[in-house]
């Protein structure tokens, strides 16, 4: 059986340098920087780059801007990094016929938490310019057959940039 090839977008941040540490003993991991960023993701030819050199199977995204208070000083730097990205990874395997499968993580902040069986488009509330990024990020991986998970974790420990 070949070896699946995972490729982690966002491995510097608290989750996807866990799922780094959890999936390298099963497969073959690659990521952006574990420590610190390699490249910026952000820029479609640096995502290019890394998609293209690694050839992945899977790719887990695991970026996010999620300083909220931040997202509402700098909206192009939220967008670029929660939607756009997402909308470059789908660009990317479309351009090279690539047939890798997506995870995507976004977030539990788009609901108002009154329901405990939620659609995805059901009682969405954007309450800030980051539930909105992260909203629109869904219905362009929902478009391209992503699986996405919704999360919402603290940590008092910081490990970097996403």
């Amino acid at each position: 059986m070949k070896l699946k090839k995972i490729l982690i977008l966002g491995s510097s941040g608290k989750l996807g340098y866990e799922l780094f540490k959890k999936l390298n003993k099963f497969f073959k991991v690659y990521h952006n920087g574990l420590q610190k960023r390699k490249l910026d993701i952000s820029k479609i030819y640096n995502l290019e780059k890394i998609i293209l050199k690694n050839k992945p199977d899977i790719i887990i995204n695991a970026s996010g801007y999620t300083n909220i208070d931040l997202c509402e000083l700098n909206k192009k730097k939220c967008l670029e990094i929660n939607t756009n990205l997402v909308g470059n990874i789908f660009k990317i395997k479309k351009n090279h016929d690539l047939k890798f499968n997506m995870i995507q993580f976004s977030t539990d902040q788009l609901y108002d938490g009154s329901l405990i069986d939620q659609k995805e488009d059901q009682n969405v509330k954007i309450n800030n310019y980051y539930s909105k990024t992260k909203f629109l990020s869904e219905k362009i991986a929902l478009k391209n057959k992503a699986t996405i998970f919704r999360i919402n974790f603290f940590s008092l420990k910081k490990r970097g940039n996403s």
